[in-house]
């Protein structure tokens, strides 16, 4: 108690290093306190499912190169669930999208989970209203059943307790409602109600892989039993399809890894920064008060001539440092309840668990071990000058002892090394996100408006002439609106990954069994290449004419012909494919060769495609994509278009089309485009300015040293002026000495740097780690820093009046 209070007295006596130590320390604790609470929440944390160290997701993967990971077909999953033993149940789930009618609301466009009748009760959903699922509702031919969850039964059907035996349509099946779900965590995360996926279309077609397995262990075994259990499974199926299954084996992953694992490098690379940020602060706080100290050697000195032993005097400035660690720790606890608040609500969406972000009592927990790590490292240098230097030292000389003054450089070089380390990291990242914002997507973004339909038809359907008409008269009435300049339907946008369709090229040779190669599918409407702005490279785009009756045509890009027709004459050579909609095998013509379209993002790059008239190979679900008029569509500002009344036209096209079906997502390309970089530029905004408040203290750090040496050699400054110096000179040695400092830490930064480089590479797109643009910008950033944080104890040294330091001695 007598080391707080005279801690509090001697802080109270020197407010700006309390204060401004406080506010260095809250910005590091506030940084540390919050990525933990995400790291633990996002990493750490079990899934909150029972059991979850036994879930397991169960993927395919190709055995001839031990990579992939694929989702199952329906009889796939039948089969493992014969066969295995180790895992018990194997269940799956799929999201899907239906369009929902029949029930009395407004169409709705409804997010549905196909699940297998056990998963929702081993993950601990259960009915509030009705029963869940059973066996007999997963059997072909069964009545199609649903449930519900518990927020859509309230949202739209006010929570009617009659809702079990209501009938409602998703897509053209009626399905029964037998339940209501309770609220709480499930697969998929979004879903407003569930369907069984043994009644789907696509249950008996073994080639089509669209289910997320997932497996719990059962008792006792160990997942690497379980693993090879359904490894043997697996070889056994690809020798039996190898069609469908070639070389496809089976591999298990931790259910929770599989859901966080793509974030876990961002996150460490986060958590560094924020632990680099942290130790940054230390050393400058510990400056601080080595340079707070230089000037109590004599009442250090008289303590210990009073008596006051090393310990002592050790646990006196120790307190201080923890005050000061403790006041930061408060206020950047409140940080932290501002920067957990901030993420929640705008963190990039494709983190896992962000939402459920909070500072629980583990947060408390590693808090106060900061806090008193914090104090510990802040206090050293002072306690290591003053605490162990002899008394009569401490009498002659006061704090200005050797050890302090080769101390405050050191710490000024490792603040400098530290901030070259964020810096250079920060700017890697941000050359990254600079590089992706300059790749060409092969399509023009710019005002390009998608909006998602789904007709109430199976996938594979009679009814296709309907659909092409349908999509046709739509696009038609669009065009007649003010400030559409094109409009065309494609079976997902040029911003969508898609999925791929198997082929064969006639004249080469008939590739072997499970060995067909495949290709991005993508149906489109006449005129689509021209609305998303896509480039011909040769032949021609679609058109009008090439409808049902006419002879079968496609236009392939320019990674297809690469991948698949290397060295031969794309134009007139046929594609063979199989009709989902005639009993025939298809062919069709390549008519034309258009540019790379980067379907999946500008970071997964270009893959091959085929583009096939949607009149010869239609699908009910489409995006219809509309290119509008700036000029017509502008917001005041003249930057941002406006869609307001092209999508009530189109609303009110729909009503009159087709009354029940419901509108789907409405997007921007710019958007989605954007998305697919949103978690590198949050990485990227994150860092720098870690970075910035980095470089920020190495200033503080440098100007304190600096200051104090000027005020410490003034004497010397006095005598060298009166002995002929001039007061550039002086100026000049105080500014090479800040330049000096910068220096020493740069190289070592650089070094650090250098060695973490490995590490950066994954996070990097088009920028080498030892990026010599970086590099000289953080050089130039800290010269910059060197010379602001010089110029004021560089004037002060020029400003020293010889007459007066030689009056004073």
């Amino acid at each position: 108690m007598l080391d707080l209070r005279h801690g509090l007295r001697s802080l109270r006596r020197s407010t700006t290093l309390a204060v401004l130590g406080t506010f260095i320390l809250a910005i590091g604790l506030g940084a540390v306190i919050t990525l933990w609470a995400v790291i633990d929440d996002v990493l750490l944390s079990p899934l909150p499912y029972p059991e979850p160290e036994r879930l397991m997701s169960l993927y395919g993967y190709d055995r001839t190169t031990g990579n992939g990971r694929f989702s199952a077909s329906y009889p796939d999953l039948l089969d493992f669930k014969r066969e295995a033993s180790g895992v018990q149940p194997l269940m799956a789930w799929a999201p899907r999208t239906f369009p929902m009618t029949g029930d009395g609301g407004e169409p709705l466009r409804a997010q549905v989970g196909v699940v297998t009748h056990d998963l929702l009760a081993t993950l601990g959903r259960q009915p509030v209203l009705g029963r869940s699922f059973q066996a007999q509702d997963e059997v072909l031919g069964a009545e199609p059943v649903t449930v519900i969850s518990q927020a859509l039964w309230q949202s739209r059907y006010g929570g009617d307790p009659q809702m079990v035996g209501r009938t409602l349509r998703l897509g053209e099946v009626p399905y029964t409602v037998v339940g209501v779900i309770d609220s709480g965590p499930a697969l998929p995360q979004n879903a407003q109600l569930w369907v069984p996926a043994g009644i789907q279309e696509s249950a008996e077609i073994r080639g089509v892989h669209s289910l997320n397995a997932l497996a719990r262990l059962a008792p006792g075994v160990p997942r690497e039993a379980a693993e090879t259990e359904l490894e043997a499974i697996a070889q056994r199926l690809s020798e039996l399809y190898p069609e469908e299954n070639r070389h496809r084996g089976a591999r298990l992953v931790p259910l929770l890894e599989s859901q966080v694992g793509s974030v876990r490098p961002q996150l460490a690379l986060l958590f560094g920064s924020v632990v680099l940020l942290l130790l940054l602060a230390c050393a400058n706080v510990s400056g601080l008060l080595l340079a707070r100290a230089a000037g109590r050697g004599r009442e250090i000195a008289t303590r210990r001539a009073l008596g006051a032993t090393r310990r002592r005097v050790a646990s006196l400035l120790a307190m201080e440092s923890l005050l000061i660690a403790a006041a930061g720790g408060a206020l950047g606890w409140l940080f932290a309840l501002g920067a957990v608040a901030w993420l929640r609500r705008y963190g990039p969406v494709d983190v896992p668990r962000l939402d459920t972000v909070a500072l629980d009592p583990s947060a408390v927990t590693v808090a106060l071990l900061t806090v008193l790590a914090t104090a510990i490292l802040s206090a050293l240098a002072p306690i290591f000058t003053l605490g162990t230097a002899d008394l009569q030292n401490l009498r002659s000389h006061g704090g200005h002892n050797a050890t302090s003054r080769r101390l405050r450089p050191a710490l000024v070089v490792t603040q400098v090394a530290l901030a070259v380390v964020l810096a250079g990291g920060a700017g890697l990242l941000l050359r990254s996100v600079q590089a992706l914002n300059q790749t060409d997507p092969g399509f023009e973004p710019q005002g390009l408006l998608a909006v998602q339909l789904e007709r109430a038809v199976p996938f594979i359907s009679p009814q296709w002439p309907d659909t092409v008409a349908f999509f046709s008269q739509l696009e038609s009435r669009l065009r007649g609106e003010a400030g559409v300049l094109a409009v065309s339907s494609a079976y997902q946008g040029p911003t969508d990954a898609g999925w791929t369709s198997g082929f064969t090229v006639e004249g080469l040779p008939e590739p072997e069994e499970g060995e067909r190669p495949e290709a991005v599918f993508r149906p489109v409407t006449p005129g689509y290449f021209d609305t998303v702005g896509a480039r011909l490279v040769a032949g021609r785009f679609l058109r009008s004419a090439d409808d049902a009756q006419a002879a079968g045509a496609v236009v392939v890009n320019e990674s297809f012909v690469r991948a698949h027709l290397e060295g031969l004459e794309p134009l007139g050579r046929k594609l063979l494919r199989p009709s989902w909609w005639q009993p025939e095998r298809g062919d069709f013509t390549i008519v034309g060769v258009v540019e790379d379209v980067l379907f999946a993002g500008v970071e997964a790059g270009p893959v091959p495609a085929m583009y096939y008239p949607h009149a010869q190979q239609p699908t009910p679900m489409m995006s219809v994509l509309l290119r509008l008029d700036p000029e017509a569509t502008g917001s005041t500002d003249g930057t941002v278009l406006d869609a307001t009344a092209v999508v009530a036209a189109l609303r009110r096209h729909l009503a009159e089309l087709e009354p029940e079906l419901p509108m789907g997502p409405i997007s921007w390309a710019t958007d989605e485009l954007s998305a697919g970089s949103a978690q590198r530029r949050f990485l990227s905004v994150l860092v720098s300015a870690f970075a910035t408040i980095a470089l920020l203290l190495a200033a503080i750090g440098l100007y304190a040293v600096l200051s104090t040496s000027v005020r410490q050699r003034r004497r010397e400054l006095g005598v060298r002026r009166a002995l002929g110096a001039s007061a550039g000179q002086l100026a000049r040695g105080v500014m090479a000495r800040a330049l000096l400092l910068v220096g020493l830490g740069v190289t070592l930064g650089t070094l650090a740097l250098a060695l973490a480089s490995q590490s950066l590479e994954s996070l990097l797109y088009r920028v080498s780690p030892f990026d010599a643009t970086t590099l000289t910008a953080v050089v130039l950033l800290l010269a910059l820093a060197a010379v602001a944080a010089g110029w004021w104890p560089s004037r002060r040294a020029a400003a020293v009046d010889p007459a007066e330091v030689l009056r004073q001695d």
